[in-house]
């Protein structure tokens, strides 16, 4: 099974609040998604999430991991396809062919910093 990685450094203020969003693209798609938070406020969430995930201040401390396990049910579409945004700002926009691999582990790692 293939795990697709993904990092990003994000620049943000220490009084700013910052929100995750996971989208599909697709109709048809499902996940089970880990989010590892700093501290011990890690959520376990299902399909779609648009949600705050703290102040900056907070998130700078360590890093977030977000692990998500996508399939999509379409057998008509060829890919997976998964998008993440902080602050409805697109980060990531994972696609693989199902082909390769119909329900990948997708990790994207946050560092958030000044």
């Amino acid at each position: 099974m293939p795990i697709y990685r993904y990092r990003r450094e994000i620049k943000v203020a220490d009084g700013d609040q910052v929100r995750l969003r996971i989208e599909f693209p697709d109709n048809a798609t499902a996940a089970p998604h880990i989010i590892d938070l700093p501290g011990t406020d890690d959520r376990d969430r299902t399909n779609e999430v648009n949600e705050m995930l703290g102040s900056g201040a907070t998130l700078k401390t360590e890093r977030t991991i977000i692990n998500s396990k996508p399939f999509n049910f379409d057998k008509n579409n060829p890919y997976v396809r998964v998008n993440y945004y902080i602050n409805e700002k697109l980060e990531v926009a994972h696609t693989n062919p199902k082909n390769e691999d119909n329900s990948p582990l997708v990790i994207v790692t946050f560092n958030f910093v000044s």
